[in-house]
């Protein structure tokens, strides 16, 4: 298969040698080459293996053919779902699952004016879709404008948006917001219309919230918390009682009870006067009744759902606190065969087998344990690492687990039980039933799945569908039943003699009347065009009608292979299919293979066959196609982009744009046989890189440099030129020569500027080696953990100077132990060292190398070696704190520093006529404002691009180096493949790519040391990463080059987050308006695209206008700009909003909406239309905006 593959033209960057290991074998165990183990046939063979039991006394995963347990059990499938596997894994079936959230912003992209109902339908679908991939803000955006949309016929009614909403808040902490929409949904009288198992849903959330906010209560309420919770989960069991999680809380609630009252019997008195056990304020319950409660509620939620691990982790816990150590560990069993990924129950097994002093066992629970979790405590670490290292004292696990069995033969105590091992554990009784009845349950589904056609598994549902439709004696046949019949028909070869499909057939058949001469088909796409029961219209109401029976309960209470669905259920794929149907989409959302032509041999098809019927619909489609030029009239363009072409003249007047703005409503037909601009543009392309492949040994390209020697090197219009014409640039000697005091951004001086500012710090771990980026086993990995809190400058420079002076204390005793003779000499204490200069340029040599040394040795402290185990020499991964996003803005306060950055040459300064975004007239922060990063050796700056593709500016203060790493803009999509494989969003995740990847992919890739002082400039649209390798400081800001490729690189940026639900920080219709209005243009092409620009905002403006004057009854009030105002963005969907805005009081605050999101919430009418710019104004602008040709020099 590798060969096969290799020699396809799509497979030349595959190489047998690669899945050889270095014997030069083929091995699917550990001992297998990375690229064998992680490649897609090793994947799809092994998918779910890692967890099957194959053989009595093997681990899980293991190869009975090649015995061989397998080395990559723990990975998940992105694109392929699996959809058959036989009984012992011969024959192995997969689906390719279509990228969804992908569609869908493409479809919100591309049709923003779909019909409303549509489009808070996908806006919902999208939100669970980021919610099922835990991106909860971006589920909260999505579920957010399904839920203001104005349109009750989305088929996720607005109860299961709030409470869906609601939870999204609960999972992502914020718990206030979630009890207030919980709250307001029980208060809500219409949600006791729509079912019991949402009030259980919320009723369960809410003992949740209360179960687990008992541990922020003081000690003597923490008990009535659990009463509260206790009082919640009855409540939502009375609405379900069979409900798994309100009986799984119920029981954990109980639990704690039980524990509360344990801990409240053992601070009791034990003997009172009267020899008696003193009781005072006894509780409800006693400690063995709670314990009983919380088994009966365990074993209800069981009995509902029996494959939910979390029910089993409880019940271990439970058992554990109990003193039953066998039981505990069956269910602590049960739940890791489950879901071998359970943090908790491994975690729980673990300290399970360490109470019975069998730390082999637990320290393979607690590495699995580590495994399952992406930040696992750093407790588990030091345990595991502690545990490791005892156990390599007495010559490993398996020397101490034979010392521990001989010890428990001969001394048999009843506190040292010893516990079966963990493979062990998998046959004991309850975990084997329960994997046995699991088994018998896919087999099920298996063969439900087999069967799960509409042929096989709808029977009794096509009989009962009959019934509903029309009386038996009728003979006409309703759309449902006429579908039904063509499909018996297709398949009727399949059926087997007396059969309830052939006699279903038959009786089909005789209720159609036999067409006669006269009654011939429809010609030329006009069948029943004036029939009552045929055409797009009856068509599509039947469908609708057929759609609500088969979501109806009672339409399933006669079929015994699907359950019945619940009040909660959202629509599954096949009604999401029915739906489409019922709500036609415009042509162009359709597939192209959908808007072919049909032959002519299909038009003369018989109407009883099934092509009939998609041929109709393609008839619809092709109509609506026709139709919708005609109905456009006043209406809004179908999309608005910024990268729409233009189809007038840049020459183009401000009063010809409005007469074809008028023209748009009153003639329609001519306006769109020659519009302004298109208005129906498809999603952006991500640029093509170039197709000739490299060699492996030039990936790794020349960084270009340039050496400025003195003022005149460094004001020269060639180094302008060139840093313009490459992806990044390393500029040395720059701050020297313009003579820049960097001593105005040491940690020293800040702390006396403004000792108080806020410090955003990002704890991460320091990796052993600069070259790769490991996850909590050792294992390579992009993503990159780190978590975020607040500080001071101040602080941060303790933090700073102590992090120097441990690890020159560290460095120095290492060296006096490596030649003792060195330090016979008295050397200074580290308390000598001054702490004040640590992050400031010091010119002493043997400073330098001293503190080189030292952050060479931090760097190497915390090397992992394989699966989680640590050197002896070092312990586990350091942590260390990055100082980031220090907003330098406020001219009065750091005045000083931003004085010394003004002396940089013109295209390099924040504010310069050179730098587009001095324009903007208002501060973003983080683009035309400068920031500082604070860092110690090994903090990291994730791979990203700059907001909006603009190029930036960074200097390094010192005195430490930093290494930085940067992608040519044209790769940048090869990059997001690669953070999508990995689970990793590009534009928002935090990722370091590997060199080695980067190499296998064939991207190229410069590698760079910046040293103190030296300047990096990254043009627009260079995807870089950066690691400091010492103690040092840095200041960055964004600037916007003059330049054709930069502005267009932004208009793609701005378009391309558009389409990903990704906020763009530079408002691109307010830059061109003031670039139009400021600056005097002599480059064509730069000159054409902000023309273009123009065009379109002002057209649109218009558009707007004109729109709002038929839709709304309130005019457009005038409302001027003030000076300094922000650019202003749509509050939920937060795409610019430019001279139009739409607002609405909100809770006490006024928010603005985009037209799209006003005009699809419940009162469009309540919003307030404010117009910031008069036409007049906007004309003015637009007229004087020419082009000014440069005048060639004259040659003499």
């Amino acid at each position: 298969m590798v060969r096969i593959g290799g020699s396809t033209p799509e497979g030349r960057h595959i190489h047998e040698n690669d899945y050889y290991t270095k014997n030069g074998e083929f091995r699917i165990d550990k001992e297998g080459s990375a690229t064998m183990l992680n490649c897609l046939m090793y994947k799809l063979c092994y998918h779910r293996f890692g967890a099957v039991h194959t053989e009595h006394g093997r681990p899980t995963g293991y190869d009975r053919v090649r015995h061989a347990e397998i080395g990559n059990k723990n990975f998940d499938l992105r694109h392929l779902e699996e959809a058959y596997t036989s009984e012992h894994w011969i024959v192995r079936v997969f689906r390719v699952l279509k990228p969804v959230i992908e569609l869908f912003c493409q479809l919100l992209f591309s049709h923003p004016h779909t019909a409303n109902s549509i489009l808070a339908d996908v806006h919902a679908r999208l939100g669970l879709s980021f919610k099922s991939v835990d991106n909860i803000s971006l589920a909260l955006k999505h579920l957010t404008i399904a839920f203001e949309d104005g349109q009750e016929e989305s088929a996720f009614p607005k109860h299961f948006l709030r409470f869906q909403i609601a939870h999204c808040f609960d999972i992502s902490g914020d718990v206030r917001k979630a009890v207030e929409e919980y709250r307001k949904l029980i208060d809500d009288s219409a949600v006791a219309k729509f079912g019991n198992q949402l009030l259980a849903a919320i009723y369960c959330r809410l003992g949740w919230i209360s179960l687990c906010a008992r541990e922020r209560e003081p000690q003597e309420h923490q008990y009535q918390k659990l009463k509260d919770a206790e009082k919640l989960l009855c409540k939502a069991r009375e609405f379900s009682p069979t409900d798994s999680k309100a009986n799984c809380y119920l029981g954990l609630c109980y639990s704690e009870q039980r524990r509360e009252l344990a801990k409240k019997v053992e601070e009791e008195p034990q003997n009172t006067p009267n020899g008696q056990q003193q009781h005072i304020h006894q509780p409800r319950y006693n400690a063995d009744q709670a314990a009983q409660n919380a088994f009966v509620s365990y074993r209800t939620a069981i009995d509902s759902d029996e494959s939910d691990a979390n029910i089993w982790r409880s019940i271990g816990v439970l058992y554990q606190q109990q003193n039953q150590p066998i039981d505990a560990l069956q269910a602590f069993a049960c739940a890791v065969q489950l879901n071998d990924r359970h943090f908790g129950a491994w975690l729980d097994l673990g300290h399970l087998y360490e109470n019975h002093r069998q730390y082999a066992e637990a320290l393979a629970a607690y590495i699995k344990a580590l495994q399952a979790s992406t930040e696992p405590p750093e407790q588990l670490r030091t345990r595991i690492f502690a545990i490791e290292h005892e156990l390599s004292q007495i010559g490993g696990p398996k020397n101490y687990s034979l010392l521990l069995h001989q010890q428990h033969q001969t001394n048999r105590r009843s506190d040292l039980i010893l516990l079966p091992t963990i493979e062990n554990a998998w046959q004991l009784g309850i975990p084997a039933q329960v994997r046995q009845r699991l088994a018998d349950l896919k087999n099920h589904t298996v063969l439900n799945y087999r069967e799960g056609s509409p042929l096989w598994s709808m029977q009794e549902l096509i009989a009962d569908s009959m019934q509903m439709d029309s009386p038996i004696t009728s003979n006409k046949l309703t759309p449902t039943q006429r579908q039904i019949l063509q499909i018996l028909k297709i398949n009727k070869d399949q059926f087997e003699g007396g059969s309830l499909e052939t006699t279903l057939l038959h009786e089909l058949e005789q209720r159609v009347p036999s067409p006669s001469p006269a009654d011939d088909g429809p010609k030329n796409g006009e069948r029943n065009a004036t029939s009552p029961t045929g055409g797009p219209m009856a068509e599509t109401a039947a469908v609708s009608q057929r759609l609500k029976r088969l979501e109806s309960p009672s339409a399933f209470s006669k079929c015994d292979r699907r359950p019945s669905p619940s009040t909660l259920a959202f629509p599954t794929a096949a009604s999401s299919s029915s739906l489409q149907q019922e709500l036609p989409l415009p042509s162009s959302m359709m597939s192209p293979k959908e808007e072919v032509p049909m032959e002519e041999d299909e038009e003369n098809e018989s109407p009883s066959t099934s092509h009939q019927y998609h041929r109709h619909h393609k008839h619809q489609i092709q109509e609506e196609k026709i139709s919708s030029s005609t109905s456009f009239s006043s209406d809004l363009p179908p999309n608005f982009s910024l990268l729409a072409p233009v189809h007038v003249p840049v020459t183009v007047s401000s009063e010809e744009i409005f007469d074809l703005c008028k023209k748009r409503v009153a003639k329609p037909d001519e306006y769109f046989l020659a519009p302004i601009f298109d208005e129906d543009v498809p999603p952006p392309r991500k640029p093509i890189p170039s197709q000739t492949p490299m060699l492996k040994d030039k990936l790794l390209l020349k960084t270009p440099l340039v050496l400025v020697e003195n003022q005149k090197d460094a004001s020269a219009i060639e180094l302008q030129q060139y840093c313009y014409n490459q992806p990044i640039v390393l500029i040395h000697g720059l701050t020297m020569a313009l003579k820049i005091d960097l001593s105005q951004f040491s940690t020293k001086t800040l702390i006396q500027t403004a000792p108080e500012h806020e410090v955003e710090v990002r704890t991460q771990y320091k990796m052993p080696s600069y070259d790769v980026n490991l996850d909590q086993m050792g294992e390579p990995t992009w993503a990159i953990r780190s978590s975020k809190s607040w500080s001071t400058i101040s602080r941060y420079g303790q933090y700073q100077a102590e992090s120097f002076r441990h690890s020159l204390k560290e460095e120095t005793e290492k060296l006096r132990q490596a030649n003792p003779k060195l330090f016979q000499q008295q050397t200074p204490t580290t308390s000598e060292v001054p702490i004040a200069d640590n992050v400031s340029p010091v010119p002493s040599k043997k400073r330098k190398a001293t503190a080189a040394t030292a952050a060479s040795m931090a760097a190497g402290s915390g090397t992992p070696t394989g699966r989680g185990r640590v050197e002896e020499s070092s312990g586990p991964y350091k942590i260390i704190k990055f100082g980031t996003n220090i907003d330098l803005s406020d001219e009065r306060k750091f005045y000083a520093q931003l004085k010394e950055l003004n002396k940089l040459p013109a295209f390099c300064r924040l504010h310069s006529a050179s730098n587009m975004l001095s324009y903007l007239g208002h501060t973003v922060y983080g683009m035309n404002t400068v920031q500082l990063y604070l860092k110690v050796p090994g903090c990291r700056t994730p791979g990203h691009l700059e907001n909006n593709s603009f190029a930036s500016i960074n200097v390094n203060i010192g005195p430490g180096e930093c290494e930085w790493f940067g992608v040519p803009y044209e790769y940048w999509p090869g990059l997001e493949n690669m953070c999508k494989d990995r689970s990793i969003d590009f534009l928002r995740g935090a990722w370091w790519p590997g060199v080695t990847d980067l190499i296998k992919a064939d991207v190229p890739f410069y590698r760079f040391t910046q040293k103190a002082g030296d300047v990096v400039w990254v043009n627009g649209g260079c995807v870089h990463w950066v690691q400091s390798t010492g103690w040092c400081n840095n200041v960055a800001w964004n600037v916007g080059p003059m330049t054709a490729n930069q502005l267009e690189m932004a208009l793609q940026a701005h378009e391309w987050n558009r389409l990903n639900s990704y906020q763009s920080l530079v408002p691109m219709q307010h830059l061109c308006w003031s670039l139009a209005r400021d600056v005097r243009f002599t480059n064509q092409k730069l000159f054409n695209l902000v023309k273009h620009m123009l065009i379109r905002s002002l057209a649109y403006c218009q558009m707007l206008v004109d729109y709002v004057a038929v839709a709304l009854k309130s005019p457009i009030k005038k409302q001027q700009r003030q000076k300094g105002e922000c650019a202003h963005y749509c509050h939920l969907c937060e795409v610019e909003v430019f001279n139009i805005l739409f607002v609405k009081e909100i809770g006490g605050k006024w928010k603005i909406f985009c037209v799209q999101c006003a005009r699809r919430s419940q009162c469009f009418n309540d919003h307030v239309v404010l117009q910031q710019y008069s036409f007049e104004e906007l004309s003015s602008i637009f007229d004087r905006f020419q082009l000014y040709p440069a005048k060639p020099t004259l040659i003499c």
